[in-house]
């Protein structure tokens, strides 16, 4: 089952393609031209690996940031803490997801990158 769930990232990550972009607003311009913020707290992302990599597993990722912004990682501790809680197959499929970001990683933000590594030491 693991190796099916491994196999099935995988996949998602090598048909993805593109660069991920994480932002806390929208850059969208109104008819004046001007950049439009009204989408503060929605992420946005340039990659469909790393869109799929956040929704999967989008039940237990705030327990890793500091608020729901999800731009700012919470201490190595804490981070620890929130990843002892999660069920074996969360922690299994969190780990085959960030095993794919390291792979490829110029599909995924610097977000994404640091909690990966942070987890891959746990």
């Amino acid at each position: 089952m693991k190796l099916k769930m491994i196999l099935a990232s995988a996949a998602v990550v090598a048909m993805a393609g593109g660069a991920f972009a994480q932002d806390a607003g929208s850059t969208d311009q109104d008819a004046a031209g001007r950049a439009s913020t009204d989408n503060q707290n929605e992420m946005t992302y340039a990659s469909d690996a790393e869109e799929t990599m956040w929704t999967t597993n989008s039940e237990y990722m705030g327990g890793f940031f500091t608020d729901d912004t999800m731009a700012e990682l919470r201490s190595e501790e804490e981070i620890t803490t929130a990843y002892g809680g999660l069920t074996a197959d969360q922690q299994a499929q969190l780990k085959a997801d960030c095993e794919a970001a390291e792979l490829n990683r110029g599909d995924y933000g610097e977000v994404s990158l640091t909690l990966c590594s942070q987890l891959g030491a746990l």
